[in-house]
């Protein structure tokens, strides 16, 4: 049972952390450090509690695995922020997502991020034509948006992307949990 909360508490934190990230990017496009520090300590928690408390349990996949996802993301991202394709906030947290998912997470990851992320852009292109909002608070998206600049927030799609990916790796799927009294 303590497995099982342990679990549930980091899951749940995450989440939060990933929703509170996405808020942060839209009201000032920052992510700030200690969100993805917090989703690498809580994954760390969270496979340690599992691999030594329940070892027959396949929640995690291999511990190389996730880092080398970690590693993987944080390569990539780092050279998409280097050519400034990219923030420094969002390579941090998707490599935090990455360390989170795996290797064989990765997939649904990237394609989920990639539709929220192409949602984004339609919703900015809209924006830019006919602005919605007649005093949004500045220096939000919204209100670089109607201004006609082509800044996202990235990490709303990240936030997207890595609950979507949390679903297909079951880590929010009840009938797993019940695994863990087992």
């Amino acid at each position: 049972m303590l497995t099982l909360l342990v679990f549930l508490f980091c899951v749940c934190v995450a989440v939060a952390i990933l929703y509170a990230s996405a808020v942060s990017d839209f009201k000032k496009f920052t992510i700030p450090n200690e969100f993805p520090l917090a989703l690498m300590v809580l994954f760390v928690v969270a496979f340690s509690t599992v691999t030594f408390l329940k070892p027959d349990m396949s929640v995690f996949f291999s511990f190389s695995s996730h880092l080398v996802a970690f590693v993987v993301v944080l390569v990539v991202t780092a050279a998409l922020y280097a050519f400034k394709l990219l923030g420094a906030g969002d390579s941090k947290l998707m490599a935090a997502v990455g360390l989170w998912l795996g290797m064989n997470g990765l997939v649904p990851f990237l394609f989920y991020m990639s539709v929220g992320g192409g949602l984004l852009a339609g919703a900015t292109l809209y924006l830019k034509k006919k602005p919605l909002v007649t005093e949004p608070p500045e220096g939000s998206w919204l209100d670089t948006a109607q201004k006609g600049e082509n800044r996202l927030p990235y990490g709303i799609a990240i936030a997207f992307g890595a609950v979507m990916a949390f679903l297909f790796n079951g880590y929010l799927d009840p009938s797993l949990w019940v695994e863990f009294v087992r």
